[in-house]
């Protein structure tokens, strides 16, 4: 019986419960499964991960905690822009983190970084998956520089 090719599959997530814990059992069994998961997070979120066998990645956010919770504002946009602003600002922090490895899937549960603009994305898109985005081999397509 030939077995199957074990991969190394790069998760990123916001600091955010609703984002991060609906994933780990997801990532827990992929793990139980043989795969390398590197999973970026922020630190507040570390310890959740590696309890699944994860590689937790840090990256700095700039997102209110919960200590401010007064910092999201009061207008939809408020709670809008500081995602955008986070992402923006996380994307060289998650590029120097994966410089070194090659995971051959990524995935998402939303963004900060979507998979198309994530460090391992290279030039193509992402292909949706279920809640999430997510990426890797067999959905790789080229698209035309734009």
């Amino acid at each position: 019986m030939t077995e199957t090719p074990r991969a190394h599959i790069a998760m990123f997530s916001i600091a955010a419960h609703g984002h991060v814990n609906p994933s780990l059992d997801v990532i827990r069994e992929l793990v139980d499964r043989g795969h390398r998961v590197s999973y970026a997070i922020p630190a507040s979120f570390a310890d959740k991960v590696a309890a699944t066998g994860a590689e937790p990645v840090i990256w700095t956010s700039t997102l209110p905690t919960d200590e401010d919770p007064d910092a999201w504002g009061t207008e939809l946009i408020d709670n809008i822009e500081p995602f955008l602003a986070d992402a923006v600002q996380a994307l060289p922090q998650l590029a120097d983190a994966f410089a070194a490895t090659s995971p051959t899937s990524s995935c998402t549960t939303s963004p900060p970084i979507p998979p198309a603009s994530s460090p391992t994305a290279g030039a193509s898109p992402p292909s949706p998956s279920g809640p999430t985005w997510s990426r890797g081999r067999g959905t790789r397509r080229r698209w035309p520089n734009r």
